[in-house]
């Protein structure tokens, strides 16, 4: 299918994504509003045009919706790279909102593959969130069997499946709306082995998009996440980087960063920002796994010293 026949198709399509006017439901309503203008015209300079003209703050989530949309497009030209040339274009923050909305547009399509679809894009830290967003989609609109029953989908590799746990993980605090105590007891329901990157995507989300939780529920969160307390940290860090870098830095951001890692989101940004220099071009060994490893490794003594002196 060519490119102008694929866009002849997609545009009455367009008409057909859902406006979501909640206001309790913000960042899905600016996910579809990021769908439909892909779906419309996705040029990449239009595009750019109409997200820039989106406020900073769901920015991002415009961008997942146009990762969706051409993704899906990818899926229907097997020989097509409308996102590996969308994306490397765009700034950090962007690409990895696109690789979201792509992970997503996957899970949508029942793609048992996500992995050779993510091995074709080119940016090898970011490309990883394809994972994360296949699992919050699976997660999200499939409740019963990924995070009450906590089934695993076959195929994934090590750290597709980790990936696709920090992914569920975002997924939980939204079928929870954000109930404190909720999450912490549907994440304390899953196998050990799950809990770190579970615990990763409640931390990122709270910090990312949990304007409510308040003071409280972080430093609940905080005490209930024990051992995993650097998921925590990697994800404030994680929140602050992709927040400032978009150019708006919420209350909630800053809050959750001096709670998870006893620091500004400022200064948070800066450790994540700066582990991703020089890392190793190994295959073996996802550099996004490299780049977190890094960020766990700087906070350590860190999370340490709070965890001592809050318990004094």
């Amino acid at each position: 299918m060519t490119t102008s026949l694929l866009r002849w198709v997609c545009r009455p399509v367009a008409g057909l994504v859902p406006k979501i006017s909640d206001p309790d439901k913000k960042p899905m309503a600016m996910v579809m509003d990021g769908l439909r203008a892909t779906l419309e015209d996705s040029r990449p300079e239009v595009l750019e045009a109409r997200l820039g003209a989106i406020d900073t703050e769901w920015r991002g989530f415009a961008y997942e919706g146009v990762g969706l949309g051409l993704a899906v497009f990818d899926v229907l030209r097997p020989r097509g790279g409308s996102l590996p040339a969308y994306v490397a274009a765009l700034p950090d923050t962007y690409a990895i909102s696109a690789y979201i909305g792509a992970g997503m547009a996957l899970a949508m399509l029942r793609s048992r593959r996500p992995e050779a679809f993510l091995a074709r894009q080119d940016q090898l830290v970011f490309r990883w969130m394809i994972m994360n967003g296949y699992g919050f989609f699976r997660g999200f609109f499939a409740q019963r069997r990924f995070i009450e029953q906590q089934a695993v989908v076959d195929g994934l590799s090590a750290y597709g499946q980790r990936m696709f746990d920090q992914g569920l993980g975002r997924a939980i605090w939204f079928a929870r709306r954000g109930d404190i105590a909720q999450i912490i007891a549907t994440v304390a329901g899953f196998p050990a082995a799950r809990l770190p990157d579970l615990w990763n995507g409640v931390g990122f989300t709270c910090a990312y998009a949990g304007g409510t939780a308040g003071a409280q529920g972080c430093e609940q969160l905080w005490a209930a996440a024990g051992p995993q307390r650097a998921q925590l940290a990697v994800a404030g860090a994680l929140a602050a980087q992709r927040r400032l870098g978009s150019g708006y830095l919420p209350p909630s951001t800053e809050l959750a960063c001096q709670v998870f890692c006893g620091m500004p989101a400022q200064d948070a940004a800066q450790v994540a920002q700066a582990a991703l220099a020089d890392l190793p071009d190994d295959r073996l060994a996802p550099q996004h796994r490299s780049w977190r490893e890094r960020i766990e490794a700087a906070f350590a003594p860190r999370i340490d010293e709070l965890g001592h002196a809050r318990a004094a």
